[in-house]
């Protein structure tokens, strides 16, 4: 057959129909994708089983910062909080660090049937450095009808229905300051005689009631910032609430004394050093933490209050660990199980953890172990008029940084 010539078009095969056909679809599905990543899909279908959290959303806000502690990670740590322990929670709002080089991507996503909402909040230059501050008021002055608001650092790893059911019984319209209490020395190192034995709350983790923030704002608006020179964000915090009246609380387990926010990690806590080499950052080689504490330093499983809330100098890989004792484990261990038996069962059911972060595995990490699977519990309900928090007494702050660490091996439950 004689060629139809150059100005005559080629009719394409079926082959290459078949592939233009599956380039196209592709083509389709990834826009789709990047229209749903975005947010401009609704997914709320009806026959689509709503994500049950463990509070409402207007009962507390939950507001992670950047403590500046190893900045680099912060992206990782959040990424890690998401899909961990804020998963837990209707809505997370994480301020910006401070460093351009560092920062997340501006976003915000709208809670869905099956995922929890998320905003990026933006500090101008002006309140860089200022993250919890300007998280909290921001929050409250755009969303005021959370009861509770929680301030954690990307570096905390947080049991939010934990949290819920330390507030149970409290009237959040009534000021209520709650987190690790500590209190400054007059004299001696890391003292601040200014301030005068002030009582405050580790940035670690800070839990205010509406009518906390209230309180805080009317001192804000007194100018209580200029009057806590060279002060620290949790300083500056606890400085202005005191000028109002609102002091930190006794967070401690009601019955056994056993503290319920923590500063620091949990093999730190039941003096399980780690297994590969890395620094451990603990009670007994922290002097201004010795300095400021009010009750004896348990480093032993009397550490830790049955509905633990917080622990703190986590990186993204033991947030993760953390997560997964606590969700997929925990449910799995009886009452006469052994340790041998809670490693297998961390085998089973969160295999990763061998890879992630060996030292929970590894034979000497009993402790931690006893205390994540056995020890602690996940509170199911937060409705209950009992109140966990009472205030701290006069005597009970002068024996600040006299108390001293406890190193003994502490009871099993």
């Amino acid at each position: 057959m004689a060629d139809a010539g150059p100005d005559v078009p080629r009719v394409p095969g079926r082959r290459n129909k078949g592939w233009a056909m599956l380039l196209g679809f592709w083509m389709v599905a990834g826009i789709c994708r990047m229209w749903y990543m975005a947010g401009f899909f609704d997914v709320d279908l009806p026959g689509v089983v709503a994500k049950e959290y463990a509070l409402t959303e207007d009962t507390m806000a939950f507001i992670v910062y950047s403590s500046m502690w190893e900045e680099s990670n912060f992206a990782a740590r959040i990424t890690a909080i998401r899909e961990t322990w804020a998963a837990t929670i209707p809505h997370l709002y994480c301020v910006q660090t401070k460093t351009p080089a560092f920062h997340l991507p501006a976003t915000s996503q709208t809670r869905t049937k099956t995922a929890p909402g998320f905003t990026m909040l933006m500090p101008p230059a002006s309140q860089a450095s200022t993250p919890a501050m300007y998280g909290i008021v921001k929050v409250f002055t755009e969303s005021p009808a959370h009861k509770w608001f929680y301030l954690a650092a990307d570096s905390s790893y947080v049991v939010p229905a934990n949290l819920a059911y330390m507030v149970q019984g409290l009237d959040p319209d009534e000021p209520h300051f709650l987190g690790h209490p500590l209190v400054l020395p007059t004299s001696g190192p890391y003292s601040w005689p200014k301030l005068d034995h002030l009582t405050f709350n580790s940035m670690a983790g800070l839990l205010l009631s509406r009518g906390a923030v209230n309180e805080y704002l009317a001192a804000v608006k007194a100018g209580c910032h200029a009057r806590c020179v060279s002060c620290g964000e949790d300083l500056r915090i606890a400085f202005c609430l005191r000028e109002r009246g609102v002091l930190a609380l006794n967070t401690k387990e009601p019955g056994t004394g056993r503290d319920t926010f923590h500063v620091f990690s949990p093999g730190s806590l039941v003096n399980n050093p780690r297994t590969n080499g890395t620094f451990d950052y603990t009670p007994a080689n922290s002097e201004w933490f010795q300095l400021y504490s009010i009750w004896p330093i348990h480093m032993n499983l009397d550490c830790c209050g049955t509905y633990s809330a917080l622990f703190h100098y986590t990186n993204a890989a033991e947030i993760r660990a953390i997560h997964a004792l606590l969700y997929d484990v925990a449910p799995h261990v009886t009452p006469e199980a052994t340790d041998q038996e809670l490693r297998r069962l961390i085998k089973v059911h969160a295999k990763h953890v061998y890879s992630i972060f060996p030292s929970y595995v590894h034979p000497s990490y009993a402790r931690v172990r006893h205390l994540l699977l056995r020890q602690l519990r996940i509170a199911t309900t937060a409705t209950d008029a009992t109140v966990h928090v009472r205030p701290i007494t006069d005597e009970e702050r002068a024996k600040a940084g006299q108390v001293g660490v406890v190193e003994e091996a502490g009871s099993k439950d």
